[in-house]
């Protein structure tokens, strides 16, 4: 009986990852290097995001967010990114900042919304999960459809 290729391939494709994107971030995340663009950062946060590495994530995002203060998407993805890490104050303040300057957005208030049911808030969660329901998110509207009154007690 051979051993499965698809394991095989997949370890090899995250050590490549690995190697050529978190190992070179982690040792160099703080290194101060201006000669990158905002598209650099961002590019970088999200992917460090996708791995895991959501301190290493949040330094990126908030270099982009130094490059260019009034990109909405910079300051979802930094809340998120603190969301992950359970840093709840700072990830509704980011997500916030994101709905301050692009109000139209569902996902954002989605995003603040499972911030605060996460972090035991779920009244406000739920204003904010009506709210990207009323701007036809799909997922807001599914979680209010779905949550059992009796689970929001507060």
């Amino acid at each position: 009986m051979k051993p499965s290729n698809h394991f095989f391939r997949s370890a090899v494709l995250f050590f490549i990852g690995f190697v050529v994107f978190l190992l070179p971030a982690t040792l160099f995340a703080e290194s101060g290097n201006d000669t990158k663009d905002f598209s650099y950062w961002f590019e970088r946060g999200a992917l460090l995001s996708v791995y895991g590495n959501q301190d290493a994530a949040v330094g990126a995002f908030r270099k982009a967010i130094e490059l260019e203060p009034d990109n909405a998407e910079a300051h979802f993805n930094l809340g998120v990114a603190y969301t992950e890490m359970d840093e709840y104050e700072k990830a509704l303040d980011a997500m916030s900042r994101a709905i301050e300057l692009n109000p139209d957005v569902a996902r954002y208030y989605y995003g603040r919304g499972w911030i605060h049911v996460r972090s035991g808030n779920r009244y406000y969660g739920m204003e904010d999960m009506q709210k990207a329901a009323d701007l036809s998110d799909r997922y807001a509207r599914k979680f209010i459809e779905e949550i059992d009154p009796r689970f929001m007690g507060n």
